[in-house]
């Protein structure tokens, strides 16, 4: 049956962590909620903001596949994703990522918006440079379910017979452009993962 994970529970990071996180203050001195970081030197200084529109995304989307399977909120994790066994449509609605490798970046220019997330970083390999956020992925958790599915992690899932995967976030085809090798990035993880087709964005989205 189609699979749809959708607005992930991100969780709240520590008060150390959230003092690097930018908010909004209002007229008066209110502070709205937090936004996505806008910049960042690696992944562990991101933060990744509440998608509520999304959940309505996986509905509409079940009016419409009613034989669906849903996973949201603290359901839609990294393990679950990686558990799944070719599901005939794939789609995925939370924070995408392709953090810039610094060595060709300029500093500061790399961006977070509402669904994506860009940053400064130091690692070599692109697919694990780009990925997609599920739930836990503010609380910076072990080795195992930390909440980030990186591209190397997405090559390996079992999408053998998957018609279509949707990666409905921001950046996801984005990724780094080696001669004679084509991009490196989440497309050509799904594509290694079995995915026969795919819908991804090049720019950002809101939720």
């Amino acid at each position: 049956n189609p699979l749809v994970v959708a607005d992930p529970s991100f969780g709240e990071p520590t008060p150390e962590q959230l003092a690097k996180f930018s908010a909004v203050t209002k007229p008066g001195g209110r502070v709205s909620k937090r936004r996505s970081v806008t910049n960042a030197r690696d992944l562990s200084e991101v933060y990744f903001a509440p998608l509520g529109a999304t959940a309505d995304e996986a509905r509409t989307i079940r009016k419409l596949f009613r034989e669906s399977n849903v996973l949201t909120g603290a359901h839609a994790t990294e393990s679950a994703l990686k558990g799944v066994a070719a599901p005939r449509i794939l789609h995925v609605a939370t924070h995408g990522f392709f953090l810039q490798d610094t060595a060709n970046a300029v500093a500061g220019s790399a961006q977070v918006t509402s669904r994506g997330a860009g940053a400064n970083a130091r690692i070599e390999n692109p697919l694990l440079r780009s990925g997609l956020a599920l739930a836990g992925a503010n609380l910076r958790g072990g080795s195992g379910d930390d909440g980030i599915l990186t591209a190397l992690e997405a090559s390996g899932l079992n999408l053998w017979g998957t018609k279509l995967v949707v990666l409905s976030a921001c950046d996801t085809g984005v990724g780094e452009v080696r001669n004679g090798e084509g991009v490196y990035g989440l497309r050509r993880a799904f594509v290694l993962a079995g995915a026969e087709s795919l819908v991804m964005s090049l720019w950002p989205v809101s939720d």
